[in-house]
């Protein structure tokens, strides 16, 4: 089990651009939801046809830098053989809830919880990379947000929301975020950007358990957007070098800049063998389809959100 981006660091620099505040984060996410950027850190893939029926309220949350990570938008009872959303054997019927996974400030976090806290048919887990976990989940059991009903079968659960694979992915979202930064040199403003967002930023995923109301999520983040977006982040000053170094070795004072995920450095990140496993089968990749598997992914991204049941 391994991470990390893919290209080189001049390749992801052309792809991503070189952001130089929240702002250009936010274009760049944007830009992704709209088919004008084939990926992103946490998303390999272009984002899928899934997506389409969410699409606007994606867009719209990006360019208030709501930073979507993941979504899925609810289904009751399509056909099997529906061309985006079906999955499974013949003349079956599937249905899956509304889900949103979205980095979010920490100016805007209480006052999402608080609306979420509102509102009886919203389970959500926040979490920063210091392991701050905020959650009004009742108990750490799978949460089933994609199902199948087919002939002569029990009910199928390929797709869940749990506490373990969410904090499993918090350590590789975050280790991913840190990879992109360490594409741009140590003194970059684009470097800052991006350790800022991932040092401060919470990773939210949220789920609708009314599977047969369209838009239960988008109206949490009414009026919601980020202070300042714009406001560019402020770059220490170098001292001068001597003989090669600057008060130190280079290398050290780089390390020093790093964020760290979880409750350990990032080198040392460790996810255990129980969760290993599960994570094997958790959702990544395009959105493909066969007559007699389980659908693979939610509308966009590649490795974030819910984990396939075992």
């Amino acid at each position: 089990y391994g991470i990390g981006l893919k290209g080189t660091n001049e390749q992801n620099r052309k792809l991503w651009g070189e952001p130089k505040s929240f702002r250009d984060v936010a274009t760049l996410f944007a830009n992704y939801m709209q088919g004008k950027v084939e990926s992103l850190p946490w998303s390999e893939s272009p984002i899928t046809d899934e997506a389409d029926a969410l699409r606007k309220d994606l867009i719209d949350l990006n360019q208030r830098g709501l930073l979507t990570i993941n979504s899925q938008p609810p289904v009751d009872g399509a056909k099997s053989s529906h061309p985006v959303y079906g999955w499974g054997p013949r003349n079956g019927y599937v249905y899956q809830k509304a889900y949103l996974e979205v980095l979010v400030s920490p100016e805007l976090i209480s006052e999402l919880i608080t609306r979420m806290e509102r509102n009886p048919n919203i389970t959500y887990f926040a979490v920063n990379q210091h392991g701050d976990l905020k959650t009004n989940s009742p108990d750490e059991g799978p949460n089933a947000v994609t199902w199948g009903v087919f002939p002569g079968k029990e009910i199928v659960q390929p797709t869940i929301v749990e506490t373990v694979s969410f904090l499993a992915w918090r350590d590789e979202f975050y280790r991913l975020g840190l990879d992109w930064s360490r594409c741009y040199d140590a003194t970059s403003p684009s470097r800052y950007v991006i350790n800022d967002l991932m040092q401060n930023w919470y990773l939210v995923n949220i789920v609708n358990n009314d599977f047969r109301e369209q838009r239960g999520i988008f109206p949490l983040f009414e009026n919601l957007e980020v202070p300042e977006m714009d406001k560019e982040i402020p770059v220490p000053e170098v001292p001068e070098q001597v003989n090669g170094t600057a008060n130190g070795d280079k290398h050290d004072e780089e390390k020093k800049e790093e964020p760290k995920v979880g409750n350990g450095d990032v080198t040392d990140t460790k996810i255990p063998d129980s969760v290993h496993k599960k994570l094997e089968t958790q959702i990544n990749g395009a959105d493909e389809k066969a007559d007699t598997e389980p659908k693979d992914a939610p509308a966009h991204n590649t490795g974030a959100g819910p984990s396939t049941s075992v």
